[in-house]
């Protein structure tokens, strides 16, 4: 598949999961030097979106914590997000009304979404 893609385009692509691992290496070292001009291995953790970092200061500042992670999953369109936190105040909290929650603190944000996917834990 990785070569085939390789045959018609300048840029391939190779994602994180299949990054150093012997049958990549292999099919990179089968391929011949004219049809790739350029092999770039995606970064494990790309750069923040400005919607991300907005999104993940909101849930910081309201639960005053630093483990928050916002992630567009739609491909860099903004229209999906997994939102991750943990936090002090989720204590006591079912994950119904944990997810309420960071419902409410996000509720004009989500109103532009397509999905989210909210994942919360207490500390």
């Amino acid at each position: 598949m990785l070569r085939a893609a390789a045959a018609t385009l300048r840029c391939v692509k190779v994602p994180p999961t299949l990054r150093a691992s012997a049958p990549a290496v292999a099919v990179l070292a089968r391929m011949p030097p004219a049809r790739v001009q350029q092999v770039r291995f995606m970064a494990a953790t790309p750069a923040k979106t400005e919607q991300e970092t907005a999104l993940e200061t909101k849930l910081m500042e309201a639960f005053d914590t630093t483990v928050v992670n916002v992630e567009d999953i739609s491909g860099g369109c903004g229209a999906q997000f997994m939102v991750e936190c943990t936090s002090a105040k989720f204590a006591g909290m079912n994950t119904m009304k944990q997810h309420r929650l960071v419902n409410s603190i996000l509720k004009e944000d989500i109103a532009n979404m397509h999905a989210i996917r909210i994942f919360t834990k207490a500390e």
